[in-house]
């Protein structure tokens, strides 16, 4: 591939990698979630396949690219995460039938309304657990997992302590089920959670204008996962960086700026094994 062929190339990737992933996972997942919910992993798969081409075709950082023996863990984190995520998914009829309030879900109102509230809902409560998760030394011994990543990629949204997953997921979650969520809203939602995932730790250099400084996006996440303990606490929006403009921790960032020196500031280095990362809350984790 000539020099002028592999630049073309990759402005189209940055151009395209954004409207490629809303229509194959936030718009499939919407078409799947009636009817064929169980193709909902295949599609996160795809998105996950998709993002690794594009983290080739236009990497913010080369060296972020080198698969090390993190790569392991992170696919387990994946694997584990989404499979207790689907099985929160099959109980949810369960708990709506036994602690909702009752006929408050829109359940009448277009599949698409349904699905713009839940988001809303969740991410206020998964955004303002984040924040506390920095602030919090209990919460913040789970989230310290997360954030012992060295690298930024495809796979490091889904890459996160159960526990924590668990605390996030209930507090989001909560108000949907007390509210009466159907099961085909839900099972859209966790989909569009594990896109927005990807989305949010893809080592692509991707540009979306001004939509940049409303969606928490992969170039102000980057902010957030600084190796230091003070410059970090910013950007913790999971869809939108709304909640961080009226917490006061939203930051402008710029997809040009250097690829940051992320992972726990001041700390013993991220053990490679699953088994390891997930005793870490166990073990003496320093403070937020």
């Amino acid at each position: 591939m000539t020099c002028s062929t592999s630049l073309r190339v990759r402005r189209m990737t940055e151009f395209l990698y954004v409207p490629v992933v809303a229509v194959v996972g936030f718009a499939g997942i919407g078409i799947l979630a009636s009817d064929h919910r169980r193709w909902i992993p295949l599609v996160v798969v795809g998105v996950v396949a998709m993002t690794f081409a594009a983290e080739r075709l236009a990497p913010h950082s080369p060296r972020w690219n080198l698969h090390g023996p993190d790569f392991g863990a992170d696919g387990l984190h994946a694997v584990v995460n989404e499979s207790v995520t689907a099985l929160g998914i099959l109980a949810i009829p369960v708990l709506v039938d036994a602690v909702s309030l009752g006929s408050w879900w829109p359940t009448e109102a277009p599949f698409a309304v349904r699905l713009a509230i839940s988001v809303i809902v969740l991410d206020a409560g998964v955004t303002m657990t984040h924040w506390l998760s920095h602030r919090w030394a209990m919460l913040w011994r789970f989230h310290a997992v997360h954030h012992g990543a060295r690298r930024l990629y495809g796979l490091n949204g889904l890459m996160k302590h159960p526990v924590h997953l668990l605390i996030e997921t209930v507090a989001g979650m909560a108000p949907l089920i007390v509210l009466g969520i159907d099961a085909a809203t839900a099972s859209a939602l966790a989909g569009f959670v594990a896109v927005q995932l990807v989305l949010q730790h893809a080592n692509v250099d991707y540009r979306v204008g001004p939509l940049g400084r409303w969606m928490a996006w992969n170039a102000g996440h980057r902010l957030h996962h600084v190796a230091d303990e003070i410059e970090g606490n910013v950007n913790f929006g999971l869809f939108t960086l709304v909640w961080d403009r009226l917490l006061g921790t939203y930051r402008v960032s710029d997809r040009s700026n250097p690829p940051p020196t992320v992972g726990l500031a001041g700390h013993t280095p991220m053990p490679s094994s699953y088994r390891k990362q997930f005793a870490m809350p166990w073990a003496r984790v320093g403070g937020a």
